[in-house]
């Protein structure tokens, strides 16, 4: 029954802006999240904003699992490519992913480079508060700051790109 029901929500699209990911939400249901609350024995915890937090992620977890990874949950996207920021390691997205807890590292980086062309076709890179216009003259600049790149390991290393935007 659970299976059918969210098989039918696998072409839900995406939304086409990356910070509205987090409003995203797959129809979970409430009887599958209450399932889940259900679960808990203290009365007084039930109502809690962490039992509401964990029974969603379980919830989102289970459709993830009985839709054989084809529908993919805000938790499942956020999850992984904040991962994968942080810790730029493939091989701890692979291991979240065989456990159920997000995407695929391929399905991740497909996503990023949709996200990538889908702000360059809405020509939106600029900033907001800069105004776009030719009488308006605007300076850019960016730095590659390295430090400590001079071990043998490349372990410890730090490197930032740090960018400046200024309109007269």
């Amino acid at each position: 029954m659970m299976q059918s029901e969210y098989m039918d929500q696998s072409g839900k699209p995406l939304p086409e802006i990356m910070h509205e990911l987090n409003g995203f939400r797959l129809a979970i249901g409430v009887n599958r999240r209450d399932f889940w609350i259900e679960q808990s024995k203290d009365i007084r915890r039930r109502d809690g904003v962490n039992c509401h937090r964990l029974s969603n992620s379980l919830a989102s977890d289970a459709i993830y699992c009985v839709s054989n990874n084809t529908v993919k949950s805000s938790k499942h996207i956020t999850l992984g490519m904040t991962v994968k920021n942080l810790t730029s390691s493939r091989k701890m997205i692979n291991i979240l992913n065989r456990l159920g807890h997000c995407c695929n590292y391929n399905t991740l980086e497909e996503l990023e480079t949709e996200a990538t062309i889908s702000s360059v076709n809405r020509s939106q890179i600029c900033l907001p508060d800069i105004i776009q216009s030719p009488s308006l003259s605007t300076g850019v600049a960016f730095d590659n700051f390295d430090r400590y790149v001079d071990t043998l390991t490349g372990k410890d290393t730090l490197h930032d790109t740090v960018g400046i935007i200024y309109q007269n």
